[in-house]
């Protein structure tokens, strides 16, 4: 099954803000990395992947080895800000302060994140909502908590993250290179071939079975006899089935994308901004208004500074797609959310997320982030669950910064009344953008608060 969560086009522009922004202001982490260009020769693969990730390639995994205290060692920090002012100190009262560090949300970033803190020295706090960690990631077998009869002994089902990227049988091939870089380095983990699709298996679409292999040659033109309607007659003798005229036609984006990297030949400052730019442009479309749009649309939402090595002339010729053409591909590849991020489509192609070539955890997904338990360094009381979130306030004095904190507060649940917790100014939230959304936030100085944000996202990013 075909299963994809692409991210819509306001988080897709707010991620991609984040990275580049973060690259831009710590251009130390890039230290030692190739440019794309040579990455891309010295890589004997003949269909790479290319992901934007790859620039920190070497920092993150440096972080798994060595820790974090090692890896800034190497890498360097960011250069210090200006100097505080000076101001008498503060007669302000400072409360208990818990912990050095809160963490909102026990997926596989929050764990991640605490785990690697906690192997400096730091006292860490996890906040989950639910009663469980791992949040995507859910193992169903005789260990879950359920009202009726669990699985037997040995019989497990994903209810959630099911499988990872690339050849179980090559360590090179693991696009997902940090996970990759876990499962390593945790010992009794193992991984196993993950039948990702079978082709001598049966198809059914409208009551229309089919050899897997065989469906699309003998029901398509069928079920959807219009879908080569938006291809010009020159074009469609070399368009034979619906995966065809979706590679061709994304293929024309993403070859943008990686001809304009080639050309940052060798400044990998320059392969930050190509990417930030690319981006900036296609996150106007979702992909289905991209593949509805004709090419007037496409020009005049790509201004002709814009358009180099972008072949406008193939793009007209396979643009708009027909709504047999949507529906067709929309269907038969399970591919539900076609109103999504264009750019998240593209990354998942361009990153070789989805291939015949998967892997997955023997035993269940779920013994990954049980793994970040397993040497001791990362403790279950570490995390507190049935904990949501409703306010973050942050404490700051401007010429003393060692004296500030921040404080989470949760909500009330059950028989517990509301909580609060306070860390040495660090807070992390590791969940979907969208909690800050009904979140409330305050920045206060002193006891005078100059700036609250009450579930405006926006204004609080600003």
């Amino acid at each position: 099954y075909r299963r994809k969560t692409p991210i819509d086009k306001c988080q897709s522009l707010s991620l991609k803000t984040m990275e580049t922004s973060y690259l831009v202001r710590n251009r130390n982490l890039l230290k030692g990395v190739k440019p794309f260009k040579k990455r891309m020769q010295e890589d004997e693969t003949q269909d790479k992947p290319v992901q934007q990730d790859d620039l920190l390639k070497d920092f993150m995994l440096k972080i798994v080895d060595a820790g974090l205290a090692e890896a800034y060692e190497i890498y360097g920090d960011s250069p210090p800000g200006p100097s505080p002012p000076t101001e008498k100190p503060s007669s302000q009262t400072l409360p208990d302060i818990h912990y050095d560090v809160i963490i909102v949300g026990a997926g596989m970033a929050g764990l991640s994140a605490a785990y690697e803190l906690k192997r400096e020295g730091l006292s860490v706090r996890i906040l989950e909502q639910t009663e469980r960690y791992g949040r995507r990631v859910y193992t169903y077998d005789s260990n879950s908590d359920c009202e009726n009869d669990c699985l037997a002994p040995g019989l497990y089902g994903e209810a959630g993250a099911m499988r990872l990227p690339g050849n179980v049988n090559d360590d090179t091939d693991r696009p997902h290179f940090l996970t990759s870089a876990y499962i390593n380095k945790f010992e009794g983990l193992k991984i196993q071939m993950f039948p990702n699709s079978d082709p001598n298996g049966i198809t059914n679409i409208y009551g229309l079975k089919e050899k897997t292999s065989d469906w699309g040659g003998i029901h398509f033109d069928t079920v959807w006899p219009n879908w080569k309607d938006g291809i010009k007659e020159d074009m469609k003798g070399e368009i034979d089935n619906i995966d065809k005229y979706y590679d061709k036609t994304t293929s024309v984006v993403t070859n943008q994308l990686i001809n304009r990297l080639n050309d940052a030949c060798y400044n990998t400052m320059d392969e930050v901004a190509v990417w930030d730019h690319w981006i900036d442009i296609w996150s106007q479309f979702t992909l289905e208004s991209f593949l509805e749009s004709n090419i007037d649309v496409i020009k005049a939402k790509i201004p002709v500074e814009d358009r180099d090595h972008l072949d406008l002339v193939t793009l007209a010729k396979l643009l708009p797609w027909s709504n047999d053409a949507l529906r067709g591909y929309s269907v038969s590849t399970y591919t539900e959310q076609l109103d999504q991020s264009l750019v998240q489509y593209l990354r998942d192609q361009l990153g070789h997320w989805w291939s015949d070539n998967m892997h997955t955890m023997v035993g269940g997904m779920h013994s990954l982030p049980k793994a970040f338990f397993s040497d001791g360094v990362l403790s279950e009381e570490d995390v507190d669950f049935h904990k949501q979130v409703s306010k973050i306030s942050y404490h700051c004095a401007q010429c003393q910064p060692n004296r500030d904190y921040v404080e989470v507060t949760c909500y009330a649940y059950d028989t517990e009344p509301e909580s609060k917790c306070t860390a040495r100014v660090s807070f992390i939230q590791t969940c979907y953008l969208n909690f800050l959304k009904r979140t409330s936030v305050s920045i206060k100085r002193h006891q005078n608060q100059y700036f609250i944000v009450d579930g405006e996202l926006q204004k609080f990013l600003k």
